[in-house]
């Protein structure tokens, strides 16, 4: 191991073991060790003996380490121990197993000077080759600088943040050879992008209020985790407002190539955080380009040119880099500190709504302002020139141009205005704020973004509860807007809460007519899937996270289907990590009941599949009842009541959660929460309470509440017509096959075998169509087209479809009479998906009828 660099001649220091050099970081030499109590990996920062060891290297090497641990945010490289052995000065940080973005940078360069494009073939784009060039990382040697170090390069930063300088690579700037899918995807490379730095100004702004500046930020100093995270690094240049400066007029500070104009003049300026903001402007410019703003061979060539030109235009060095983007980072870089962005979180929003497609608040500089910027460098010329073009009569060409840039402001102002509706209606209706939400679906609909109004006013109306509203204007979104996939999601997600299956069947059809486009159509595809294919869920939401890995609506929708995924498999690992998903979309949507939600949810989960185990169960119940009582502060939030009923049922709280399930109906609930409040009334043997409950609320096209009828009707043998009426139907021509499945299973327990016989081998041919596989050939064993042993052995490791097969194979053996087989079967259905899904409730409940009256 080299270790003359620091001086050192231990392999330990302190609590540390050192395992082999990683390079040089500003003031010292940086190394990979273990944390010997805690047995993890850091990173070991240790002062360098070149700085002499001066008691001035000493302090300011110590006050890195301090001012670096005492920021905490997820995007800043947090400190875990400082310590001095034996004259020998380090501290240890969390080590990012990533490269910097000079390396990502450097890799990107490289490869868009290998790539050469062959000859126009039928099929090609101009200017794209048809194979991919493997990005090589370049190897770490002993004697490197962390500048130049890289380390493994994740795979997810070779196929995204790959581009072609200049040329015609892609309609997105995607990588050469990507799907077409992705390609399509909506400006994937500069998405990601724009999504990092967001997190970076977030960083910056956060330390900025602890009064801290970081004065090197640069491409190096940035560390791309495998996980796409990105990670501020090395404070040695850092200053707290509240302390002196170190450093003297004159002496070297930071990389050139991105200091701001301020920072330069060394003294004859104010230095303040927006010195940061300008750096990191100019890192993002690399990053768009692959080359600095200001190149240049000699350091005075650089400070030339920061303090006297403007930088290049990015567009200029590559067209697909679109316009926003470009924008947001040239008012970063102004050379003027107040034209600037003033704060990290202004520059972040901004990203984010480039992201999300919305308008950005910065604006172009027009040519009076380009022209202002030119004045204030050249003002003696100026002077003489402005005399000659009044001379020639240029007031009333100045006027014409100022007309017309007026008017194209106002054309963006509209625009500003309405993107602004639609992401405060977006963010008001995640956080809770339904009325806030209606009120920007208002303002939305005023400037012109109609289906976009009607969408969030869908969305708003389905966290109510209200389904027959989210129908209507989902349905309206739909067909205002026909090519939106986001629109036609939403729907279908809607459809399966109001109890409408078959449209639920329809609608995803149209869904997959075409590819999905943005990172939202990827989010609502994801969910919309979950209740038919939830690996494909998981595809859909994990492109989505890809896209946009610091959403917590993101992050919200990806723990749930971990949750149902969960369910399904009755795994406890993915149940696992369905909690610490659903923790760190809490952490990013503070105090959002969909979030808390989804905590809950995925706590009951993991209670109900940990059963065997009670204090394991007992202990998820236990921290899923902050979530619980959190939830009761959102009354308008539907969905809450329902998960809060299984919650408390699964804590024993019998009376607390028949309760809830009575709200929700009450409330307008559908999908399953009609059917599980009925088959938990009776289990209690309350059936004719909950029927008596159920008639008053007779809503016209309800199928659940129809069907939740049904079943309670089958418990009294006068109204057996009634429910006979009801089932038929329901399961008349035209109805999907996930909504066949409950009434022909009511039939057969009415002792209707040959009628459910026909019905079902009726619905074969539109079953080899169906999406919903699982439920096709259980229809079709009670076609007796196949067995029901055969479905059991093709449903793999799906658990909660094998619970809705042993319910139907209980229901036909009790039709046949064969009581104790029967009670086997339900016992099976109620317990091996932890009785969340309604036939699984209805299995309890007859097992538990047929356990206590054989």
């Amino acid at each position: 191991m080299n270790t003359s660099g620091t001086g050192l001649k231990k392999k330990r220091l302190g609590d540390f073991e050192i395992i082999r050099e990683l390079g040089r970081g500003g003031m010292g030499i940086v190394y990979e060790a273990r944390q010997i109590s805690l047995n993890r990996k850091v990173a070991l920062k240790v002062l360098s003996s070149g700085l002499g060891m001066t008691s001035k290297a000493v302090i300011r090497f110590r006050r890195e380490a301090e001012t670096a641990a005492k920021l905490h945010h997820p995007n800043i490289v947090p400190v875990h121990a400082t310590g001095e052995q034996d004259g020998t000065h380090y501290y240890a940080m969390e080590l990012v197993d990533g490269p910097s973005l000079n390396f990502v940078i450097r890799n990107m360069r490289d490869q868009s000077r290998s790539v050469q494009p062959k000859p126009e073939a039928q099929g090609t784009p101009p200017g794209v080759s048809d194979s991919t060039v493997a990005v090589s990382p370049k190897p770490v040697t002993p004697d490197a600088s962390l500048e130049d170090t890289g380390g493994e390069l994740p795979d997810w930063v070779a196929q995204t943040m790959t581009m072609e300088v200049g040329g015609e690579s892609s309609a997105s700037g995607t990588s050469v050879g990507e799907s077409s899918s992705t390609i399509s995807a909506g400006h994937t490379f500069f998405d990601t992008i724009a999504g990092m730095m967001a997190d970076v100004a977030d960083a910056l702004g956060y330390a900025h209020s602890q009064n801290v500046i970081h004065r090197d930020m640069k491409p190096s100093n940035l560390l791309l985790s495998p996980d796409g995270r990105v990670s501020i690094n090395d404070f040695g240049l850092a200053r707290m407002l509240e302390q002196p400066g170190m450093t003297t007029t004159g002496e070297f500070m930071g990389s050139p190539l991105y200091m701001s104009p301020e920072q330069i003049t060394a003294g004859r300026a104010p230095l303040d955080h927006r010195t940061d903001i300008y750096s990191l402007g100019a890192t993002l410019y690399e990053l768009l380009t692959l080359q600095p703003p200001f190149p240049g061979e000699r350091r005075d060539q650089i400070i030339g040119q920061i303090m006297h030109k403007e930088p290049r235009s990015l567009r200029s060095v590559n067209k697909k880099i679109p316009v926003d983007l470009e924008t947001i980072c040239l008012k970063a870089m102004e050379k003027d500190p107040d034209r600037r962005y003033q704060t990290g979180e202004d520059m972040a929003e901004d990203l984010r709504r480039f992201v999300n497609r919305f308008a950005i608040s910065a604006r172009q500089t027009g040519i009076v302002g380009r022209t202002s910027k030119w004045v204030r460098r050249h003002r003696a010329l100026s002077a003489a020139l402005t005399g000659a073009f009044l001379l020639g009569g240029v007031a009333s060409l100045s006027m014409w141009r100022a007309h017309v840039q007026q008017q194209r402001y106002e054309v963006r102002l509209q625009e500003e205005r309405r993107g602004r509706a639609i992401d405060d209606a977006l963010a008001a209706a995640m956080s809770g704020d339904l009325d806030g939400a209606e009120r920007a679906a208002s303002e939305a609909e005023l400037h012109g973004a109609i289906a976009w109004a009607r969408m969030l006013r869908g969305q708003v109306a389905h966290y109510r509860g209200d389904a027959n509203e989210a129908l209507e204007h989902l349905k309206a979104a739909v067909s205002l807007d026909p090519t939106s996939m986001t629109a036609k999601a939403m729907l279908a997600s809607a459809s399966v809460w109001a109890g409408d299956w078959h449209l639920y069947e329809q609608t995803v059809e149209q869904m997959n007519q075409a590819p999905p486009v943005t990172a939202e159509d990827y989010l609502f595809r994801g969910t919309a899937e979950l209740h038919y294919d939830i690996a494909r869920a998981m595809e859909s939401l994990e492109v989505a996270k890809r896209l946009r890995p610091r959403s917590g609506v993101v992050r919200t929708a990806h723990a749930e289907a971990l949750a149902h995924l969960a369910w399904d498999t009755f795994d406890l690992a993915t149940a696992h990590d369905a909690i610490e998903e659903s923790r760190t979309a809490k952490e990013m949507l503070p105090g959002n009941p969909a979030a808390i939600l989804v905590s809950l949810f995925s706590h009951v989960v993991a209670a109900r599949i940990a059963v065997a185990d009670e204090a394991d169960a007992r202990r998820f119940l236990d921290e899923g009842q902050a979530d619980a009582r959190a939830l009761e502060g959102f009354p308008e939030f539907l969905a809450g009541y329902t998960v809060r009923a299984h919650y408390y049922e699964s804590a024993g709280d019998q009376d607390l959660a028949l309760e809830l399930w009575r709200q929700a109906v009450q409330r307008g609930g559908g999908g399953y929460i009609a059917e599980d409040f009925a088959g938990n009334m009776f289990r209690r043997q309350r059936s004719e309470e909950a029927l008596e409950f159920l008639n008053q609320l007779r809503r016209p096209g309800d199928r659940s509440l129809d069907m939740a009828r049904a079943y309670l009707m089958a418990d009294f043998p006068t109204k057996h017509a009634q429910a006979l009426g009801i089932c038929r139907t329901l399961v008349g021509p035209g109805i999907g096959v996930n909504s066949k499945l409950p009434p022909l299973t009511i039939l057969l327990l009415l002792g209707q075998r040959e009628e459910v016989r026909q019905l079902s081998l009726d619905s074969l041919e539109s079953l080899r169509t169906s999406r919903m596989r699982r439920k096709s050939i259980v229809i079709e064993a009670l076609s007796g087209r196949r067995s029901f042993e055969s479905v059991l052995a093709e449903l793999g490791s799906s658990k909660k479809d094998e619970a809705i097969t042993r319910h139907v194979i209980a229901v036909d053996l009790l039709s046949q009479g064969r009581r104790e087989e029967a009670r086997s079967e339900f016992q099976k259905s109620a317990s091996v998906a932890g009785g969340i899904n309604a036939l699984p409730i209805w299995s309890r409940a007859y097992y538990e009828r047929l356990s206590a009256d054989p």
